[in-house]
Parts: structure tokens; C-alpha cells; sequence
């Protein structure tokens, strides 16, 4: 009776430590030695050969026949595809809308989704200006810090919003960075009522944005899209503009992807 008790956190313990196997891998880790995931993992070879074998069964690990290293199998690269199709699907439909919305603000156009704690920049339009503010695709930056992570974060249960803070707490980017977790908490209301973040060179000196939630067909907000430059360029006569910019834009790809408009949302 105790044994099936303890079953469950058995079978929870063993993914745990099989996903851990998986983690170890890298674009400069493709190949690992047993003795190396050993190392890397601190489980027991044993167990180590045990999940190995379980993985290997799955297709998510294979074994070099040359040397008996293991590298990742052919099932990651499905599950990888089926998560890349999806982001796919949101840059290519956002990317004519965003070069759109280059073109009229001048500003740097960014497309960013969630993970955990940090955003990822999943599309990019800059301006045919001299003066811009650069990113890179698949950077990422502490969603606390910046005005699409805000703007994300700001969608989430206050539980969850919680589990954020204590992970990786508040850290200071710079003097304007908000480190104190009330004042955050209440921030992110303030940002989910209105309908936009703002970034106040809260992440890099001299770099503003603003940011607001794109919706899919759910009513679910499953990506960000900001609006950056240098501190000079958003003058407080232009916001209005660049608001109103912004706005037409997250609105017709959220359109794009099924939303149905909702004007309390925008």
C-alpha cells in the first residue's frame, strides 16, 4: 500500500530527472559521453543508463554508434517544429503590419513573446533612419525591465505574477528600473487597465518604448509588440501618435488571427 502511495512522486521524480537529461544539451553541448551527463546531472549512472534507455525508446535521445555518445533525437526536432511553425505563423503574419508601422513612426518595431521570466524577440522591423535603436532576433531581456515583458506580465494571475518575483526578484537594469515588488505589482495593474506599457529607459539609459498585447482568435494575448528608439524620440506631443500607431496595428493582426474585436481590450 505504501509502495503505490509513493508511486506517483516516483514517476514525477523520474520525468523530472529525464528532462534534465534533455536540458543538458546545447548548441555547444551536441554530444555528450555518459560520464559527461553524469557529471553534468549528478545522477547516478544507473539511473543515468536507466532514463537513457526510456529516452532512446522515445526517440527523444539516439546513441552514436562510433563513439557511444548521445545526442538528441529525431522527436525533439517534431516537438521543436510544432512550437516553430507557431511563432512562424505570428512573425510572418505581424512582419508587413510592423515594416508598416517602421515606415510611419520611425521607430524600431518589435515582435516578443513569454518565457518564464524573460522575453523573446520573435520579429524585428527597423526604420529607414540613420538614428536606431538595434536588437537581434531570439534575444532575450528580463520581462520585468522592459515594456513588451510588461505588458505580457501584466496579463498573468497575480499568483503567477508572484512566482515571477520570488524566481528571479526585481534586478536593477538601471536608476528608472522598478525593484520593489508592490510597486511592480501595482505598475503591471495600471498596465493592464490602460492597454500599454511603457519602457522609461527602465532597461537600457536613453531607450524608450511603448508596448500593447496582441490577442488570438481566443481572446488569449500570446505575443507583444513594441514600438523603440532613443529617449528623444518619443516627445510627449508625439505619443499620442505613436499610441494611436501602435493601436491600428496590434489590432489588425490580432484581426489577422482571429480576434474579434473588442474595444474594452484596445
Amino acid at each position: 500500500m505504501q509502495e503505490e502511495r509513493n508511486k506517483p512522486n516516483y514517476q514525477v521524480r523520474s520525468v523530472s530527472r529525464a528532462l534534465q537529461i534533455l536540458k543538458c544539451y546545447s548548441p555547444n553541448h551536441l554530444e555528450l559521453s555518459l560520464s559527461e551527463l553524469n557529471e553534468m546531472t549528478s545522477l547516478n549512472k544507473s539511473t543515468l543508463i536507466r532514463l537513457l534507455d526510456c529516452l532512446i525508446q522515445e526517440g527523444f535521445i539516439e546513441q552514436n554508434p562510433v563513439n557511444a555518445k548521445y545526442h538528441l533525437g529525431m522527436a525533439i526536432f517534431e516537438i521543436g517544429m510544432v512550437f516553430y511553425v507557431g511563432q512562424l505563423r505570428i512573425s510572418q503574419l505581424a512582419k508587413p503590419f510592423m515594416a508598416s508601422l517602421a515606415h510611419d513612426v520611425s521607430l524600431t518595431v518589435n515582435l516578443a513573446i513569454l518565457d518564464e521570466d524573460e522575453i523573446v524577440y520573435i520579429g524585428i522591423e527597423e526604420p529607414n533612419t540613420v538614428i536606431r535603436v538595434r536588437f537581434s532576433l531570439g534575444s532575450r531581456f528580463k520581462a520585468s525591465v522592459t515594456g513588451m515583458g510588461k505588458m505580457l506580465l501584466s496579463q498573468l494571475s497575480e499568483e503567477k505574477i508572484d512566482e515571477v518575483i520570488l524566481k528571479s526578484g526585481l534586478p536593477k537594469a538601471t536608476k528608472n528600473t522598478i525593484t520593489d515588488p508592490a510597486e511592480f505589482k501595482a505598475h503591471l495593474l495600471k498596465v493592464k487597465e490602460q492597454g500599454y506599457a511603457i519602457d522609461n529607459e527602465e532597461a537600457l539609459i536613453g531607450v524608450r518604448c511603448m508596448a500593447m498585447p496582441i490577442y488570438d482568435y481566443s481572446g488569449k494575448v500570446i505575443a507583444a509588440i513594441s514600438v523603440s528608439g532613443a529617449a528623444f524620440d518619443f516627445l510627449p506631443e508625439r505619443d499620442e501618435t505613436v499610441r494611436a500607431a501602435l493601436r491600428k496595428t496590434v489590432t489588425a493582426i490580432s484581426e489577422k488571427l482571429g480576434y474579434q474585436l473588442n474595444f474594452s481590450h484596445f
